[in-house]
């Protein structure tokens, strides 16, 4: 169930059930009760992270680094985390060997 079969099910606008979810005090009661009426009824929860996909911002953090625990890395994600927190932002921190094993371009200059 999506936001369009919602719609067509409360037989109102698309516009109209996006605004019951995010702007409910602009929806008159009686037509948001009625959206919110058919939701519960099909068991409807919107997917928030489809949503900014959709405006092109997820609101999350990825951090890959070689090694968290100790050293420099471990004060970067100990940064990321706390401005993260703050911000209400997703994160992901990943940890990845460095260099690269089994060669590849890194490895071919030095790195």
């Amino acid at each position: 169930m999506n936001i369009k079969e919602i719609a067509r099910q409360a037989q109102v606008s698309v516009a109209t059930v996006s605004r019951v979810l995010n702007h409910p005090e602009l929806v008159q009661p009686e037509t948001r009760a009625h959206i919110l009426e058919v939701m519960a009824r099909h068991n409807y929860t919107p997917n928030w992270f489809a949503r900014r996909l959709n405006l092109a911002r997820t609101n999350t953090i990825a951090l890959l680094v070689p090694n968290i625990e100790g050293g420099i890395n471990q004060k970067v994600v100990a940064g990321v985390e706390s401005v993260a927190t703050k911000k209400r932002e997703h994160r992901a921190f990943m940890q990845h060997p460095w260099p690269p094993r089994g060669g590849g371009p890194a490895a071919a200059h030095g790195v």
